[in-house]
């Protein structure tokens, strides 16, 4: 995909652009790839390996930004999708915070699963994206714990929805 000039968003830039020959009776030509981002960091005088405070805000981040889309949207269900803005704020919040892309998954996972009636393709993929990220990185003990919360949490939820569904149509034989 070739790409025009514009601003670097807080997200990243993955584009191709096209090399022009330099001169009229050259032949060489080519493209090259060029993948950017932008991020500030703020130094707040606490040890970097310290981001409880920054992991609890962005998932409460999250929970604003899923609650909105979900008050305005007029299709259902509703895809999960986010708005760039959206989505602009999530990262720089996570560079900010040095929130690690596991991290990040998982607070994901926590503020989706607590959504009533969210689409259950939707914590799939998540669950996907948290599963494949685990293998190449690791949470603190207090992080797994809040993980392993979420997803008790969740089971019993579940569950309460299986029994609800058995008594709103019992088996027959």
């Amino acid at each position: 995909m070739l790409c025009l000039p514009q601003d670097i968003p807080s997200t990243g830039l993955d584009c191709w652009y096209k090399l022009e020959a330099r001169t009229t009776r050259s032949n060489i030509q080519g493209r090259i790839r060029l993948k950017l981002w932008l991020s500030t960091r703020e130094d707040r005088g606490t040890s970097e390996e310290d981001n409880w405070s920054d992991i609890r805000q962005q998932e409460r981040l999250y929970s604003i930004f899923i609650k909105h889309e979900m008050a305005k949207s007029t299709t259902l269900p509703w895809t999960g999708e986010l708005p760039y803005v959206a989505l602009s704020i999530l990262h720089q919040h996570a560079i900010q915070g040095d929130i690690t892309d596991l991290q990040s998954a998982t607070i994901r996972w926590l503020a989706f699963s607590k959504v009533p009636a969210i689409d259950p393709k939707i914590l799939c993929k998540i669950l996907a994206t948290l599963e494949n990220l685990w293998s190449h990185e690791t949470l603190s003990r207090e992080e797994e714990d809040w993980l392993a919360d979420s997803f008790n949490i969740f089971l019993d939820y579940s569950l309460q929805l299986v029994k609800k569904h058995r008594r709103l149509f019992p088996f027959h034989t």
